[in-house]
């Protein structure tokens, strides 16, 4: 099957695939490797794990082969059964806020590099059990809390200048506030192209 068939949504777990001891097995691990890799196409698998049986899509990988684990269809909630998102194509949006998120977007795209990312929640609670452990004394800071968003124009102008760049100047006319929604803040962080 073409790979761009299966959606986003049914992708699950991966795990890499290796052959088998012995010739035969490295034999036609490497024919299908290089057979999928030239018609680019994925392999659908049922395998048992863990007392429960699973869909696989199988697919060539930096000279592996990889299966992601799918969701099957009951598993997977349909888009048109989420509350509000009918809404979302008929909201107005004003061309100049439009302009100023584009450019957000714009200054803080970049390239996905997993070595940025990493599980801050994991690390800090180890810590805490490590120091625990130590008998070290514990201390919980308290969050600071964040800014009340005012106006929607304006909080875009803040995290466009947090990036670095300077927004132009643009006119409130027309544009709605948030009311007493709390602002995410923004940090300068990458934003990976599809």
């Amino acid at each position: 099957m073409d790979d761009n068939q299966i959606r986003p949504i049914y992708y699950s777990d991966f795990h890499y695939l290796a052959p088998g001891e012995g010739k035969v097995g490295s034999e036609s691990f490497a024919l299908f490797h290089k057979a999928m890799t030239q018609t680019k196409r994925t392999a659908l698998a049922k395998v048992v794990m863990r007392n429960r049986e699973h869909l696989l899509a199988i697919k060539p990988y930096n000279g592996a082969l990889i299966a992601q684990t799918l969701h099957y269809k009951d598993e997977v909630q349909g888009i048109e059964q989420i509350q509000g998102l009918e809404k979302i194509e008929k909201v107005p949006v004003e061309a100049n806020t439009l302009n100023l998120a584009k450019a957000l977007i714009g200054e803080m795209s970049g390239d996905f590099d997993p070595e940025e990312y990493t599980d801050e929640y994991t690390q800090t609670l180890l810590e805490i059990i490590r120091a625990k452990a130590e008998g070290e004394e514990i201390k919980v800071e308290p969050k600071t809390e964040r800014a009340k968003v005012v106006d929607f124009m304006d909080a875009l102008k803040k995290s466009l200048e947090e990036t670095g760049k300077k927004p132009k100047e643009v006119p409130k006319k027309g544009i709605a506030t948030a009311g007493k929604r709390e602002a995410t803040p923004v940090k300068k962080r990458k934003i990976a192209h599809a």
